[in-house]
């Protein structure tokens, strides 16, 4: 039952270039394509690819239309850089191979047959998800044809920028298309030999069982492991691809000053609160006195056991216009109030007749009243009936096979307008209209049922939340300023850190000159962009502390909760970064590298037993593993280990094999011979083939990116 399932708790679906909607609810994705690149002449390089430029001006132009307020700005921005540099790649490409997206083939992907993904997420429609709202789209093609656009928008029924919106979704439709088409090229290239599906049979048809013994890298206390450059060195060069950096990266260190409530600001908060108790008590208008107290009004009738269990015996205990409180619910002081207390049915039969109505015509809602009220009068006049009306002009397809029949609903499960007439207005056997955002409903209560007869309750709340005063943040910002101002260096910085047990000094991950947050603990707000330009200007020099005090809010409740002090602590060539720039990111690993060794020799000619005698340690068996297995039960990844079990014949016993984890010794108790690969080769082909074109799609930009010749400037803009 479509429209029922919509009706019941489902969110307001809206039309997305209609009145007053924002570009960012137009556009469902952070990035949109920027037609061809306007950069001539002296206009600012934000960037290039492959030698050919991006615009500071393209790239602002298109950011004023795609910015959603709901979104980071700096996750929109780094999307939105995604998009201009792999749509470049997709031109360059598509000239040189002959791809492109035909006028007609891109009508086709905006207004069927043959929809766009990118059509169907801005299209939604509530009733088939996966398929766009035909109707709609139908509305706009035939504006667009007609050149009706311009009498749209001067009506307030399209938003002033649509055609520039428009012209950037047909841009992201193209990009999309013809990154579909190279993807497809490419990946009707990918082959599987036979000798490859043989050899793949084999794996997967060979299957070896053994013993093992583990002992973990742990059973090794640091302190008796010695490590040198040497060895932070070799284990640099042997894992070099995880280290190499393609750009320049810096780090910092930095002291927060935390911002918290204090005693006083709580007892202020629960007294601002508790003031109002007498004149909530008072109110006549209760709805009023809580909008201009800032409170809280959900509107909903609640059972009681849905109250919250922190005011549940007070709200019960209460007469009706009865207020409790103070007290503190999560992050907030409030006070309830019982602004009515009614027995209500547990559910409501109900059924409708709806007219939908079209956002894009003005007058639609207008027809589509009156008509409600020519049928609601006709039916109460006894010339027609229900039934009648509901076949012939019900809009819920689904309900009106029912006769209209909504069935059963609990309380609160219809969206509000709904509930609120079947609940709290309507008498049974009565017509109502009721709107919605999914049209006019004509409403006929059939029903209730009084399963409990417990009383329900609606409430209102005054409420403040719990923060610090401003008197509380402006000392933290002393604080703050005074540490800054009294320690300028690093060595300073940690001494006077040491010495106080509520700081502690943190040290960042490599940040890049375009990053926006600096590691998880310090988000990507502007404060963090600031701190990172600050880290890469040209007079900043390692050792410093900035003369900025950064500060953070909470996201939530907008006040002031952190205040940092920062000192640049290394800068970090593009290349491979020295011992001493990852020394302590690396120090676990090269220590597990040196403990596997010593745990070798220790282990050397050695029986499974003895080892595990040795080290308190058990002899473990794992059964049926093939050489393409990747996880080992009670052991995890170890590649090492099966690949050195499939060495050995049964009865075999390993040398010691050093592990992710620790160091194993391991005994063949059963090896297979490999059935017959060859029998599955057409089928092993096919999912080779299957698997690697699978990866196109998500590996091939990224790895023609690498490849690119990529040049970024945001940091001088941003």
């Amino acid at each position: 039952m479509a429209l029922i399932g919509q009706i019941r708790k489902r969110g307001s679906w809206v039309l997305i270039v209609l009145i007053g909607l924002g570009l960012g609810g137009f556009i469902i994705q952070d990035m949109l394509v920027s037609g061809p690149s306007a950069s001539m002449g002296s206009q600012p390089k934000l960037g290039s690819v492959n030698g050919e430029e991006i615009s500071y001006q393209d790239f602002q132009r298109t950011e004023s239309l795609v910015s959603s307020g709901g979104n980071n700005i700096f996750q929109q921005r780094n999307s939105l850089w995604d998009y201009f540099v792999e749509n470049k790649i997709l031109q360059q490409y598509g000239q040189k191979m002959g791809l492109d997206v035909p006028v007609e083939e891109l009508k086709t992907l905006e207004f069927g047959p043959n929809y766009s993904p990118i059509i169907i997420q801005n299209f939604p429609n509530p009733q088939a998800p996966g398929i766009p709202d035909v109707q709609q789209l139908s509305q706009l093609k035939n504006l667009l044809e007609t050149g009706g656009v311009d009498n749209a928008i001067a009506q307030g029924q399209l938003n002033r920028n649509f055609r520039a919106i428009w012209r950037h979704q047909e841009s992201l439709i193209i990009k999309d298309r013809l990154q579909t088409k190279l993807n497809n090229l490419v990946a009707k290239g990918m082959y599987t030999p036979t000798w490859m599906a043989e050899d793949m049979g084999s794996m997967q048809n060979q299957t070896v069982s053994f013993a093992y013994v583990k002992v973990p890298f742990d059973e090794m206390d640091n302190a008796d492991v010695s490590l040198s450059d040497a060895d932070y060195q070799a284990y640099l060069q042997k894992n070099a691809h995880q280290f190499e950096r393609e750009e320049e990266t810096r780090r910092v260190k930095y002291v927060s000053f935390n911002v918290t409530t204090t005693p006083e600001d709580s007892a202020a908060l629960e007294a601002s609160i508790a003031e109002e108790i007498p004149n909530f008590e008072a109110a006549e208008n209760d709805t009023t006195f809580i909008q201009r107290a800032q409170g809280q009004f959900p509107g909903i009738f609640v059972k009681e056991e849905a109250l919250n269990p922190v005011i549940k015996d007070a709200v019960v205990a209460l007469e009706e216009g009865g207020v409790y409180g103070p007290y503190v619910d999560g992050a907030q002081y409030k006070a309830v109030k019982i602004m009515q207390r009614r027995v209500l049915p547990d559910s409501v039969s109900s059924r409708h007749i709806l007219l939908r109505v079209d956002n894009t015509n003005p007058t639609s809602f207008t027809t589509a009243n009156a008509k409600i009220d020519s049928i609601k009068a006709a039916i109460e006049a006894g010339t027609t009936t229900f039934s009648a009306m509901n076949d012939k002009y019900n809009d819920d397809v689904v309900a009106k096979e029912d006769g209209g029949d909504l069935g059963y609903a609990a309380m609160n499960a219809m969206v509000k307008p709904f509930n609120d007439v079947i609940f709290l207005e309507a008498e049974t056997s009565k017509l109502y209209k009721v709107t919605t955002q999914f049209g006019i409903h004509l409403v006929e209560v059939l029903g209730r049922k009084f399963e409990t007869n417990e009383a329900s309750y609606l409430l209102g709340y005054l409420q403040a939340d719990i923060i610090p005063s401003d008197k509380t943040q402006k000392a933290a910002y002393s604080e703050a300023f005074s540490f800054m101002t009294n320690n300028r260096t690093i060595e300073d910085l940690e001494a006077a850190a040491a010495e106080n047990p509520n700081l502690s000094v943190e040290t960042s991950d490599p940040f890049d000159a375009n990053a926006y947050q600096v590691g998880f603990a310090l988000p990507g707000t502007q404060s963090s962009r600031e701190l990172i330009k600050w880290s890469f200007d040209g007079k900043t020099k390692v050792g410093k502390v900035s003369s900025n005090i950064y500060e953070y809010s909470d996201p939530v409740r907008y006040f002031d909760n952190r205040y940092v002090v920062v000192a640049l602590d290394g800068i970090m060539k593009p290349g491979m970064p020295s011992v001493d720039e990852v020394r302590t990111e690396i120090q676990p690993a090269v220590a597990n590298v040196k403990k596997g060794e010593q745990l070798m020799q220790a282990m050397q000619g050695k029986s499974l037993s003895d080892i595990a005698s040795t080290y308190g340690t058990s002899v473990d068996t794992i059964s049926n593993v093939n050489f393409s297995t990747s996880f080992l039960q009670d052991i995890g990844s170890e590649p090492k280990v099966v690949g050195e079990a499939f060495k050995l014949e049964q009865g075999q016993t390993s040398a010691p094999i050093v592990g992710n984890t620790g160091v194993y010794l391991v005994q063949i108790t059963s090896k297979l011979p490999p059935a017959n690969a060859t029998a599955n080769v057409p089928q092993l082909r096919q999912q080779l083939n299957s698997t690697s074109r699978a990866a196109v799609a998500s590996q091939l930009m990224s790895a023609i990116k690498d490849n690119a010749k990529v040049k970024d400037n945001r940091a001088t803009f941003y």
